[in-house]
């Protein structure tokens, strides 16, 4: 039978995870309708966006030296040359800014699909499922319960076990081998600990 405070721990981690997921999908809805938005002012594709940026930098670099290289060197120009320069540049940077930010974004939504995937790939366990198990394995002999557990899935040891009488539980670890039993041990408190 769960503790209060165990249904409580249980209740709030299947909030947190809700959240994170509500979370990284409202990011990567975001970055995706940045990349349109972008995209559709500057009359690309989205996919070729990064190469864009590049190539208009590009553009702007020839640009200014064109300029640098035709233009007069008098006092009047030279000031007017300046200002350009300088917005020119500012422009640039600006550009290139944004060139990174967009790339940053993009490492951030692959770490997030990889975080999901890894998330997918959990086993999800019926709680009732999992307690009813936990209530048959309390009545069987303990020897017998550490050689079942031997042939399951860490995962599933681990959400089975604590939902056991504790002093069940001891006995099935003392009778898995060590290795495994101290494994076992570490999943439980790593998953308390939140």
């Amino acid at each position: 039978m769960l503790s209060g405070n165990s249904e409580k721990f249980a209740f709030w981690c299947v909030k947190m995870i809700q959240r994170i997921m509500i979370y990284l999908t409202i990011m990567a809805i975001n970055f995706a309708g940045y990349v349109l938005l972008f995209s559709a002012v500057f009359g690309v594709k989205p996919a070729q966006f990064g190469d864009y940026l590049r190539e208009k930098a590009k553009e702007m670099q020839t640009e200014i030296m064109q300029k640098a290289v035709t233009k007069p060197k008098a006092e009047p120009e030279k000031s007017e040359d300046d200002t350009e320069r300088q917005q020119i540049k500012a422009e640039l940077e600006h550009l290139e800014q944004q060139r990174l930010q967009l790339q940053k974004e993009r490492q951030e939504i692959e770490s997030v699909k990889k975080q999901i995937e890894k998330l997918k790939s959990q086993p999800v366990f019926d709680e009732d499922r999992i307690y009813n198990l936990a209530k048959i394995f309390d009545t069987m002999d303990k020897e017998k319960v550490a050689e079942i557990f031997g042939q399951m899935q860490d995962s599933l040891v681990v959400a089975i076990l604590p939902r056991m009488k504790p002093a069940n539980a001891s006995q099935v670890l003392q009778n898995m081998e060590p290795a495994r039993s101290a494994l076992i041990s570490k999943m439980i408190l790593r998953n308390s600990e939140g």
